[in-house]
């Protein structure tokens, strides 16, 4: 989201490249006759993030995952039933102190919420990872950078 500042055209490249960019879309993920959703949303803080677009295509119960910019469309995800979120935007605070954690995250203000880590309500998860860089400010403290790997496993039979 910051890429607009420097000119560097990333949706271009990455359509030049072959990525499918899911701005509020679905794509089904089938593997070994088991299938998936995942979802994207555009950038919330643009006015752009459309949660029910990307819904309408996942046409089923299966298994849906939400890719999103920013962790705020966090409690609509857990009314429409996801089951997992991955968030990025915060850069899990910044700046973050023991005991309290995250003093400022973008689109939060101070004392964020959901900055940093794993969610948890009812069935939706939501993972936010710190990512590598910064926003305007640029400081990290106490806050590692970090690329996250995520393995999914099919749900065993009860």
């Amino acid at each position: 989201n910051h890429e607009g500042k420097t000119g560097f055209q990333a949706r271009e490249s990455l359509n030049a490249a072959g990525v499918r960019i899911l701005d509020n879309k679905a794509e089904k993920i089938v593997q070994n006759g088991e299938y998936l959703w995942i979802m994207g949303v555009d950038d919330p803080h643009l006015g752009k993030a459309c949660l029910n677009a990307a819904l309408e295509q996942a046409d089923d119960l299966a298994p849906r995952i939400l890719l999103a910019h920013s962790p705020n469309i966090y409690p609509e995800a857990i009314e429409k039933r996801l089951d997992l979120v991955l968030a990025g935007h915060t850069h899990g605070g910044q700046v973050r102190l023991p005991l309290i954690g995250a003093l400022i995250a973008p689109g939060q203000g101070l004392l964020p919420q959901w900055d940093y880590g794993l969610y948890q309500k009812g069935q939706t998860t939501m993972i936010i990872n710190g990512g590598l860089g910064e926003s305007d400010l640029p400081v990290r403290f106490n806050i590692k950078p970090e690329i996250g790997l995520i393995k999914l496993f099919p749900k065993l039979a009860e």
